[in-house]
């Protein structure tokens, strides 16, 4: 089985300060509560992130 590690506390590095800059992909995220977890949000693939990038329209 794999090993978890819970950051109960990670100031400005938690989601809501979060950022791809220099295209590093956002961690999934997963709620605990007793036993049982989920995955809230995935863990972002390569594809998704290029995939916000458009071309300016005079291109």
């Amino acid at each position: 089985a794999g090993q978890l590690l819970a950051v109960l506390s990670a100031g400005a590095y938690g989601a809501v300060q979060a950022g791809t800059y220099n295209t590093r992909l956002l961690v999934p995220e997963v709620m605990v509560h007793g036993d049982d977890y989920a995955v809230v949000r995935p863990r972002q693939t390569y594809d998704e992130l290029i995939g916000l990038d458009q071309l300016a329209s005079w291109q």
